[in-house]
C-alpha cells in the first residue's frame, strides 16, 4: 500500500466526498494549482489515471484516511 501524506489524505477523502479542485482547494487553504500538483502525485503512488481511479483505488483496498 502507498504511504499517503496527511495532506495527501485529506485530498483523498474530500475528492471522494465529491468535491471539485477548486472546493478542495477552499476548505484545505490551497491553491487549486496545488490540489492539482497534489493529485498528480497520488496518481503517479497508486499508478492511476484519473479522481474516479483514485477513490476506487483508496475504497477498494479499504485506505484510512483519517
Amino acid at each position: 500500500m502507498p504511504d499517503f501524506t496527511s495532506r495527501e489524505k485529506d485530498i483523498l477523502r474530500l475528492l471522494i466526498e465529491g468535491k471539485t479542485n477548486t472546493e478542495i482547494g477552499s476548505e484545505l487553504y490551497i491553491s487549486f494549482h496545488t490540489v492539482k500538483a497534489i493529485l498528480e502525485n497520488i496518481y503517479n503512488k497508486i499508478g492511476c489515471k484519473n479522481r474516479m481511479q483514485a477513490a476506487v483505488f483508496v475504497i477498494k483496498n479499504n485506505i484510512k484516511l483519517d
